[in-house]
């Protein structure tokens, strides 16, 4: 711990085992190339009878609700939130992109359009990130961000995915328990229970958190993919 770690309630350690993963701090998954097939196979063949919603109501984000002077928080999709905290825009996952993948010709779609473009986006404060999976970390999105954005603030380890289309100097990572204040807003990675990878053999090499965001009249906690803490 440094000197930005608060107090734990618990005794917790991220530190990673042997063979350089890390780890859940309740149950571990393990996953192989039989349960991985199995997966893929079910995905691919099991019939759903409503899979896709037939009608999402969106509510298109306009300059007038843009020009907002108190604390809002709009739901984009999925993780992907917009806060107005203190005078600041924060971004939680941003996933902008039509399919939440490696590629924009497979893999899964999104159910509604964003309800409002990058381009009109305002100068954002401070982009959160919770772990690496596709449907989370969105490089294409991310670098359209990365000149009107001042800081990302992501787990051990993402920058590895971000510093060929990011200023490495805007990305701030942290532990489980370890926080940063930005433009007067104190971001805290909390524990999550879950796991990373952008493919078969990267598994549990970045971390995964949940975030707690302290603002001078808000606390709000954003849960990113986490089934339990």
């Amino acid at each position: 711990m440094n000197s930005n770690a608060i107090s734990q309630p618990y005794e917790y350690d991220t530190s990673r085992k042997s063979d350089g993963k890390f780890l859940n701090q309740h149950i571990n998954y393990a996953t192989s190339m039989g349960n991985i097939w199995d997966i893929t196979k079910a995905y691919a063949t099991t019939k759903h009878a409503a899979a896709t919603p037939t009608h999402i109501p969106v509510n298109e984000i306009t300059a007038d609700i843009l020009s907002e002077t108190h604390d809002a928080l709009f739901r984009l999709g999925h993780s992907s939130q917009r806060l107005r905290l203190d005078g600041h825009y924060i971004l939680t996952d941003p996933v902008f992109s039509e399919r939440a993948s490696m590629v924009q010709w497979a893999g899964p779609k999104r159910f509604h359009p964003m309800p409002i473009n990058i381009d009109d986006l305002p100068t954002i404060a401070v982009v959160v990130l919770s772990h690496d999976h596709y449907d989370h970390l969105d490089r294409t999105t991310l670098e359209a961000l990365a000149e009107k954005t001042k800081h990302f603030v992501v787990p051990l380890g993402l920058s590895k995915h971000l510093e060929d289309i990011i200023d490495s100097t805007k990305i701030i990572e942290r532990d489980w328990w370890q926080t940063v204040r930005l433009e007067g807003i104190e971001f805290v990675a909390t524990p999550a229970q879950h796991f990373s990878g952008r493919g078969l053999f990267h598994r549990d090499e970045t971390l995964w958190a949940s975030w707690v965001i302290n603002s001078s009249q808000r606390k709000v906690f954003f849960s990113g993919d986490s089934r339990v803490c």
